[in-house]
Parts: structure tokens; C-alpha cells; sequence
């Protein structure tokens, strides 16, 4: 999040391209509202090997 302005920042977590967090807001990636978009994959760097 961004401090100022208390909105999601662009590569976050919770960027505004993976879909939207509001009902107001467009997701800006689809375009589609919160209801219809599904949600989009995001890929974050780690500093070491993650295993599940």
C-alpha cells in the first residue's frame, strides 16, 4: 500500500493489476468489475528457495 495516498502501489502485494479490492474500482488488467473478474496470477521474487 501506499502510504500517501493509502491506494494498492503498482508491484505490491496487492497490485491493482491482480484484480480489483473494491466494488467501485475496475480491475486493470480485464477492466472487468469485482464481481466478474476472476483474479489474476502475480509473481513475486523471493530472496531464497521456497518449498511446499
Amino acid at each position: 500500500m501506499d502510504e500517501t495516498t493509502h491506494k494498492p502501489k503498482m508491484g505490491g502485494l496487492m497490485d491493482p493489476r491482480m484484480g480489483t479490492l473494491d466494488s467501485n474500482v475496475k480491475c486493470q488488467t480485464c477492466g472487468e468489475g469485482m464481481s466478474e473478474c476472476p483474479g489474476h496470477f502475480g509473481h513475486i521474487e523471493l530472496a531464497r528457495p521456497v518449498f511446499h
